[in-house]
């Protein structure tokens, strides 16, 4: 559909704006088309699973012990899902950052975990990675706008502010929603869910408010360069959620748990482990967008790191368990 609308001649930004609409809200030609259940299977299965395949395939690339073929399979897998995650987003550049940021995350901890490494072997390797990612970021960004690199780069992080501090004067004295904005990743789809099958009465309104923030940080206003939308920070969905006091309690509870989770990676090195620290990683690299506690994909992907990785660290317990029994009965 994307090919097809811009060999008619759409052009990229405008498809982008398409992919970024919100279902049941917004009209254009890629949310038309889809149905209810295309839609769930793309934010709860599609999405997730493209989210945790880059931290996958970087800590699989990265393990000396891994077998060449398992680590080729997934390289190519995940290049394959990137690029076509990019061309159906509309030319998405943040997959491309965190795709690569993943491999260096990676990189950086191997280092960390075996002294033993091939530094010079797997520091060309990263060097390459990076190199072509910051190809095909500027590539995409010629692509979508005329703007130059350098240019679009200043106007993402100088944005921020300038959009925040246009919404605070109409969210400091609002209704607050107690949290539910922060964490609407997480209850969004029970409400959405009840609303599809005609069970309104559940539905409490301040959910309705809630969800109503959520799409005003996607509204186009005028920003003194031009329009912007969604560039707000943390800043705002904590203020809606509870003032200042919010802003001070969220933001320090979001620390110690980033904290957490990377004491928790240094003192046991592994797939589960590394994965949920990549995604915290990246949440903290989107900050000066958005809290990502916010999106339900973001939240279904932790989910399925914790469910289905910790599966494979006990199959790997297992087998090693089984290696050093039989190491040992061969000995006596």
């Amino acid at each position: 559909i994307v090919i097809k609308n811009l060999i008619d001649g759409v052009p990229m930004y405008k498809i982008r704006r398409w992919r970024m609409g919100a279902y049941g809200i917004d009209s254009n030609p890629i949310l038309d088309r889809r149905t209810f259940g295309e839609e769930i299977f793309r934010n709860v299965i599609l999405s997730p699973f493209e989210t945790l395949m880059p931290p996958i395939a970087a800590y699989t690339f990265f393990k000396e012990k891994e077998k060449k073929s398992n680590k080729y399979i997934l390289l190519i897998l995940s290049i394959v899902i990137l690029i076509l995650s990019c061309v159906a987003g509309g030319g998405g550049r943040l997959g491309f950052i965190y795709y690569f940021g993943s491999y260096l995350l990676a990189f950086l901890i191997s280092l960390k975990n075996n002294k033993r490494i091939d530094i010079k072997k797997y520091t060309k390797y990263i060097i390459i990675i990076l190199i072509l990612g910051f190809i095909a970021t500027i590539s995409l960004t010629k692509f979508r706008t005329s703007n130059s690199f350098i240019k679009q780069v200043y106007t993402y992080f100088a944005m921020p502010p300038t959009l925040l501090s246009l919404w605070l004067p109409k969210i400091t004295n609002i209704e607050h929603t107690y949290g539910l904005l922060t964490t609407f990743g997480v209850h969004s789809y029970i409400f959405r869910g009840f609303d599809a099958i005609g069970l309104d009465i559940l539905i409490p309104s301040i959910y309705n408010d809630t969800f109503q923030h959520l799409l005003n940080a996607e509204k186009f206003i005028q920003a003194g360069f031009g329009v912007a939308n969604a560039f707000v920070t943390p800043i705002y969905y904590f203020m809606i959620d509870g003032g200042i006091p919010f802003v001070c309690l969220a933001s320090m509870f979001f620390g110690y748990i980033t904290s957490k989770l990377y004491n928790k990676l240094i003192d046991k090195i592994d797939i589960k482990n590394f994965v949920v620290y990549t995604l915290v990683m990246y949440g903290i690299f989107l900050t000066f967008i958005r809290i990502q506690t916010a999106i339900p994909s973001f939240i279904i992907s932790f989910i399925f790191a914790i469910i289905l990785l910790d599966t494979v660290e006990e199959k790997n317990n297992k087998e090693r368990s089984k290696k050093k029994w039989k190491k040992k009965n061969i000995h006596s």
